[in-house]
């Protein structure tokens, strides 16, 4: 029998958005066994001129520039949204109003505040919840987790990760909401950053202090590509923080959107016992090193919804790119909990935890102000 299928409506069809409907439009060709079709019906976009005929092409039926006839579409039984920052809190509130289960990209929202109200929201509907954020549905990171889990490195000590990109490193690139706070709450910290601070708290624990430094390297864009009108960029190209965990722990994360020749992303993790390391362009591999030599600890069980998870990504040879694959097992566990009215599961990026994530993303920027002096939390 074909599996069941969940009909989502997409708001935004920028980059994002076309990664998040390429992955739930490939996931029958790629998994030997698909466990829920995901089908968007529909988009919401301020550009149907472009948007529609491209998305009319790969199978949408409607598209709409209005967005109570959108979330008043009738097939509907969930929404997608990535679109720019700015528009996450009203976007999902309009959504929670029809009771709809809500996907939303990262950060949730402009500032912690916005992004805890969307967590208390959604909580208070009890209505199936996701975020794309931090990678800590890869297999490298699942397997990493039970690796901690079950006491193979031991105590973990100290902790790191970083997220580099160079794609802001031309200063002749135009300017785009991603460069003005006010759109998109924050520059590479808030992109990128967001991400490399979800997976160590995914594996280490809870934050209880931040000591920050961001920088703003390229201080102003064109406006358009060509143009010689320029405008002040108000959010950081680089930003770095030392973490503190509950448990003791130590860690840096690291974000940049000026890193030539170095894109890409590295997680580790030492403890009492060895060490874990996850490796750019690795996400299905994790890299285990125990100081006895001593492998038997390898045997490691996974529990039932870290195997689903795993279950859910694609093999080498029907591998998109680690992007696309990533985005796919996304889409695909939110079909799930959409189809099973479950409103989390364990170890789930879901809202309370991207709002997590945004308390100590905004301890970061707190600290920078104020000239990298430490930032306790919980934020008060």
């Amino acid at each position: 029998m074909p599996p069941e299928t969940v009909r989502l409506g997409l708001m935004g069809f920028g980059y994002i958005g076309k990664i998040h409907m390429m992955g739930a439009r490939n996931a029958p060709l790629c998994l030997d066994s698909e466990p829920v079709r995901v089908e968007y019906v529909s988009i919401l976009t301020t550009h149907p001129e472009t948007a529609g005929p491209l998305a009319r092409y790969y199978g949408v039926k409607r598209v709409y520039t209005d967005i109570d006839e959108f979330l008043d579409d009738p097939e509907l039984m969930g929404v997608d949204i990535s679109t720019p920052n700015s528009l996450h809190a009203p976007q999902v509130y309009a959504a929670l109003k029809r009771n709809l289960p809500v996907y939303c990209e990262k950060p949730l929202g402009l500032n912690y505040a916005e992004a805890r109200q969307m967590a208390l929201a959604v909580k208070e509907r009890g209505v199936p919840s996701l975020v794309p954020i931090g990678s800590r549905l890869a297999p490298a990171m699942l397997r990493a987790k039970a690796y901690i889990e079950s006491g193979l490195i031991g105590d973990i000590l100290t902790a790191r990760a970083h997220l580099f990109h160079s794609s802001y490193l031309d200063a002749e690139r135009p300017t785009s909401w991603r460069l003005q706070n006010s759109y998109s709450g924050g520059g590479a910290m808030a992109d990128l950053g967001i991400h490399v601070i979800d997976r160590l708290r995914y594996l280490v624990g809870d934050v209880t202090r931040v000591s920050a430094k961001t920088r703003t390297f390229i201080a102003d864009r064109p406006t358009t590509k060509g143009s010689k009108e320029r405008i002040p960029v108000d959010v950081d190209d680089w930003g770095c923080a030392q973490l503190e965990f509950a448990n003791g722990a130590s860690g840096v994360v690291e974000a940049s959107r000026i890193s030539s020749g170095r894109d890409g992303t590295q997680v580790e993790v030492f403890g009492t016992k060895g060490s874990i390391t996850i490796g750019e362009g690795e996400w299905p591999t994790v890299h285990l090193f125990d100081v006895h030599t001593d492998y038997r600890g390898l045997a490691v069980e996974l529990d039932p919804v870290k195997r689903e998870l795993l279950s859910l990504y694609p093999g080498s040879k029907m591998s998109m790119g680690g992007m696309v694959n990533m985005h796919m097992v996304y889409v695909l566990r939110f079909g799930l909990s959409v189809l099973r009215n479950e409103f989390t599961f364990p170890g789930a990026p879901d809202f309370e935890e991207a709002a997590a994530a945004q308390e100590v993303l905004e301890a970061a920027y707190r600290s920078s102000a104020q000239g990298g002096a430490p930032v306790d939390l919980p934020l008060p």
